[in-house]
C-alpha cells in the first residue's frame, strides 16, 4: 500500500502566491483595458502640420491612423489664419492639442562625419567645427542633431549621422503654428521617423512635455500600478515566508529535541544492556571464594600458595609441596579445574620442599 505525498507548506504558500498574482494580473489587465486604453487613444490623438513646396497639409493623427483635415496652397496670403480656422472648424482647440511640424526632406542636409574616439559629451562641441567645412552658413544660421552610428576606441573612430536644416526653414513654420495659437510639441522630418532633438532644436518645452506625458504617461501609470501590485505581492510573501519560517524553526526545534530524545533512550538501552551483560558475566564466573574453595580440596595436605591470580577463566598458581609432580593430575580430577600445567620445573627449596609454578582453566559451568 503505497503513501499519498503530503503537501507542505512550503507549496501551499507557492500555490497562494502565485494565485493572488494571477488574480492580480487579470484585474490589471482589465484595468489596462477600461480604463488605460482609451487614455492610450487620446495620448495618441496630435495634429501633424507638413510644411512643403506644394503648401501647408494638416492631419489629425489618432490612434488606429491620419485624417488629413484640410490643404493649404503654398501662395495663400495668410496661412496661419487658414490653419486657425481649419483646425477650429474640426474642434481642435489651442490649448488642448499642442502640432507636430513636418518639414520637406529637401531641407535637410544629412553627411556622415567621422570623427576620432571621444566621449559622447564632447561629439557636439566637435561637430560645430566640422560644420564649417560641410555648410556654407554659419553655424548659428544652422540648427542640428547627430546620431552616433559607430564608435570604436581601439580604431579611434566615431562615426555619426547629421542632420542640418537652416534656422530660417524652422522659424517661417514656427511663425505659422504660434500665429494660429498652437504650441510646437515635436519637429519632424520628411521619410524620417526619428524627431528633431528636442535639446537643440526650438521645441516649445510645454507643448513637448504635454506631448511626452500624453504618449508615455500611461506607460508610467501602468509601471507605477504593476510596481504596487509587486510591492503588495511582495509583501504578502515575505509575510507569508516569515511564517513559513517560523513554522519550520518550531518543527526544526522539535525534530532536535525529538534525536536527543532518542540519544538518550539509546544511551539508557546501552547501559542496561551492559549491566545485565556484566550480570550474565557475574553469574557465570565462580566467585574467589569458590575458586579457593576448590583449589584447597583439589590439593594434597603438606602444599601452601605463596601467590594466586586468577585472570577470567585462567588461573596462576605459585607455592611449596612435599609431592609438586602430583598437582598436574590432582587439579585435572577437580571437578571445578582442567588444562593444568607447569609453567617452570619443579625447584626443590633448601626446606627440602617442591617449589611449584603452575597454571590452570576453570571449567565452563564450574560451581
Amino acid at each position: 500500500m503505497s503513501a499519498e505525498p503530503i503537501p507542505t507548506g512550503a507549496d501551499d504558500s507557492g500555490t497562494t502566491l502565485s494565485d493572488c498574482l494571477r488574480n492580480w494580473r487579470d484585474e490589471l489587465a482589465s484595468i489596462a483595458r477600461e480604463v488605460w486604453a482609451p487614455i492610450a487613444r487620446e495620448g495618441a490623438r496630435t495634429i501633424s502640420i507638413s510644411f512643403s513646396a506644394f503648401g501647408t497639409a494638416i492631419s489629425r493623427v489618432e490612434y488606429d491612423g491620419e485624417t488629413q483635415l484640410c490643404s493649404i496652397p503654398p501662395d495663400s496670403a495668410d496661412t496661419a489664419r487658414l490653419v486657425a480656422s481649419a483646425l477650429s472648424q474640426a474642434g481642435i482647440r489651442p490649448r488642448s492639442t499642442d502640432v507636430a511640424i513636418t518639414l520637406p526632406a529637401g531641407e535637410v542636409l544629412r553627411p556622415r562625419v567621422r570623427l576620432p574616439y571621444v566621449p559622447h559629451r564632447a561629439i557636439r562641441s566637435m561637430l560645430g567645427y566640422e560644420l564649417e567645412h560641410l555648410s556654407p552658413l554659419h553655424l548659428e544660421e544652422l540648427y542640428f542633431d547627430f546620431r552616433v552610428v559607430a564608435r570604436e576606441r581601439k580604431a579611434n573612430r566615431t562615426e555619426v549621422d547629421l542632420r542640418i536644416i537652416k534656422r530660417n526653414v524652422i522659424r517661417d513654420a514656427l511663425k505659422v503654428v504660434h500665429a494660429a495659437g498652437f504650441s510646437v510639441g515635436a519637429i519632424l522630418f520628411e521619410h524620417d521617423e526619428l524627431p528633431s532633438d528636442w535639446r537643440h532644436f526650438p521645441v516649445d518645452r510645454i507643448g513637448y512635455l504635454r506631448r511626452y506625458w500624453r504618449r508615455q504617461g500611461v506607460v508610467l501609470l501602468a509601471g507605477l500600478s504593476i510596481l504596487l501590485l509587486i510591492t503588495v505581492g511582495l509583501g504578502a510573501y515575505a509575510r507569508g515566508a516569515a511564517a513559513r519560517d517560523s513554522i519550520e524553526d518550531q518543527i526544526e526545534t522539535e525534530r532536535l529535541e525529538a534525536v536527543q530524545v532518542e540519544h538518550i533512550r539509546h544511551d539508557i538501552d546501552s547501559a542496561h544492556a551492559q549491566i545485565e551483560f556484566a550480570a550474565a558475566q557475574k553469574m557465570k564466573q565462580p566467585s574467589l571464594l569458590t575458586i579457593l574453595s576448590g583449589i584447597t580440596g583439589a590439593l594434597p595436605d603438606g602444599t601452601w600458595l605463596t601467590s594466586l591470580k586468577v585472570e577470567g577463566k585462567k588461573i596462576h598458581a605459585q607455592g611449596y609441596s612435599h609431592a609438586a609432580s602430583d598437582l598436574i593430575g590432582l587439579i585435572d580430577r577437580s571437578p571445578q579445574f582442567a588444562n593444568a600445567q607447569f609453567n617452570a620445573p619443579i625447584m626443590q627449596s633448601s626446606n627440602k620442599l617442591d617449589r611449584f609454578d603452575i597454571t590452570f582453566d576453570i571449567k565452563t559451568g564450574a560451581p
